[in-house]
């Protein structure tokens, strides 16, 4: 493959994808454990901490 990735370990990864175990879409409570917060989804993380994601603009001279 073009990356150096064997075909048999991107099939491999795929296939995670492709037919999910049932513990990949069980919800447990491990975030919540460790961090004593609930964990988020992506969005809200995302929002809360999009201006760390801005470009900041330098003036040309």
């Amino acid at each position: 493959m073009a990356t150096g990735v064997s075909r048999a370990d991107a099939d491999y990864v795929i296939g995670w994808y492709a037919v999910p175990t049932d513990d990949s879409t069980t919800v447990v409570d491990t975030v919540e454990q460790v961090t004593g917060r609930p964990a988020r989804t992506f969005a809200p993380w995302a929002a809360d901490h999009a201006e760390r994601f801005q470009v900041s603009r330098v003036p040309a001279e």
